[in-house]
């Protein structure tokens, strides 16, 4: 209960902010294929900025995938309208999944301190390019 009553006086913090941002950064999971991988990323479907800002983010890690050599099946980002801190929020943001754990190559590769600093980077890039 109190981990819900903190997460919701969050939420209510970001409700009466007039300007910024928000990230949340995760590595995702499938229990029913070992097979998905690759970054996903989720913005609140109805939000604009939200959805550009999840654009770039998306195209970015898909980057830095290519770049260390992984193929990941292209996405576009996921609108969503029933995550908690997505519809709780009056400011553009993402829920960013870096890949699957539960995936042999993506799990290699987000161990790694290499593939951390290019993941962040790429973030990076993509934070520029939405601002």
């Amino acid at each position: 209960m109190q981990a819900q009553e903190g997460f919701d006086r969050q939420g209510g913090y970001n409700k009466q902010s007039a300007s910024g941002s928000f990230l949340s950064i995760h590595v995702n999971a499938e229990r029913s294929s070992i097979n998905t991988r690759g970054p996903m990323v989720f913005y609140f479907r109805g939000s604009d900025e939200s959805s550009r800002l999840a654009g770039f983010l998306q195209r970015r890690l898909e980057e830095a995938y290519g770049s260390s050599g992984q193929k990941v099946k292209a996405r576009k980002p996921i609108s969503n309208s029933s995550l908690f801190l997505l519809c709780n929020t009056n400011v553009p943001g993402a829920i960013v999944e870096l890949g699957f754990i539960t995936n042999p190559q993506d799990r290699a590769l987000l161990t790694t301190k290499e593939f951390q600093q290019k993941l962040s980077q790429h973030i990076l890039y993509a934070l520029k390019d939405y601002f």
